[in-house]
C-alpha cells in the first residue's frame, strides 16, 4: 500500500490517498480535496471517515457521487452528520451515500478495522490499515483531540486513550500535522491521561 498525504482548508486537514495499484480507498477528504482526489485515484473503492467533523468530510459526499462509492463512518457519528452545529453548511447528510458501520470491514479483500475511540466525538475512531494507523483527531504527534466541542467527552477521552495504550506500536497518519509512531507517543499519552483524570 503506498499512502498519498495532502493537508487541505483552513485547518490543514490531512486528506490520505491509499494507493493498492489497481485500486484506491481515500481517508478523510475535507474542504478542498476533490479536485486532487480526482485527479489521482482511478479506481475508487470507498470513502473511509475517521469521524464527522467537517473539515474531515466536506467533499465526502461529491466524491462519493463522482466515483460511485460508499462513505464508511463509526454509527454514533450519524449524529454529527445530521447536525451542522459548526454552522458552515456542510453538505446535507445524504442516507443512501453513509454506511454506518461497526469496527471491522473489507473491501476489496484489505480488512479495515475500525478501532473505536470516542471523546473527541461519539464515533471517533482510528482506522488500521495494513499496520498503518489513520488517527483522524483522536491522536497527533505530541497532542491529542479536543474534547470541548458538542457532543465531545472528556471522560470519554480518557477512556479512549488508555485503550490507545495498549495498541500495537503500528506507525500513525494523523489528522493533522506530522506523520509519528505509536510508540514514540506513548509517554505523552500517559500523561495526558494522568491531566484528564484529575
Amino acid at each position: 500500500m503506498k499512502v498519498l498525504k495532502r493537508a487541505f482548508g483552513e485547518y490543514q486537514t490531512n486528506c490520505y490517498i491509499l494507493d493498492f495499484e489497481n485500486f484506491q480507498f481515500v481517508v478523510d477528504p475535507g474542504v478542498g480535496a476533490f479536485q486532487w482526489v480526482k485527479r489521482e485515484v482511478k479506481d475508487l473503492k470507498g470513502i473511509l471517515l475517521t469521524h464527522a467533523h467537517f473539515d474531515h468530510m466536506w467533499d465526502s459526499y461529491k466524491i462519493a457521487e463522482e466515483f460511485g462509492v460508499k462513505i464508511y463512518l463509526h454509527k454514533l457519528d450519524e449524529v454529527i452528520l445530521k447536525n451542522d452545529f459548526f454552522g458552515r453548511g456542510v453538505p446535507k447528510y445524504r442516507e443512501d451515500l453513509v454506511e454506518l458501520t461497526d469496527f471491522s470491514l473489507s473491501l476489496s479483500s484489505i480488512p479495515i478495522l475500525f478501532h473505536h475511540l470516542p471523546g473527541h466525538t461519539p464515533g471517533s475512531s482510528i482506522l488500521e490499515i495494513e499496520n498503518i494507523y489513520f488517527s483522524g483527531d483522536v491522536l497527533f504527534k505530541g497532542s491529542i483531540g479536543r474534547f470541548d466541542f458538542p457532543f465531545s467527552s472528556r471522560d470519554d477521552m480518557r477512556r479512549s486513550l488508555e485503550k490507545v495504550l495498549k495498541l500495537q506500536n503500528f506507525p500513525v497518519f494523523p489528522g493533522h500535522g506530522e506523520n509519528t509512531f505509536l510508540e514514540l507517543e506513548k509517554n505523552s499519552l500517559r500523561n495526558f491521561i494522568y491531566g484528564l483524570s484529575t
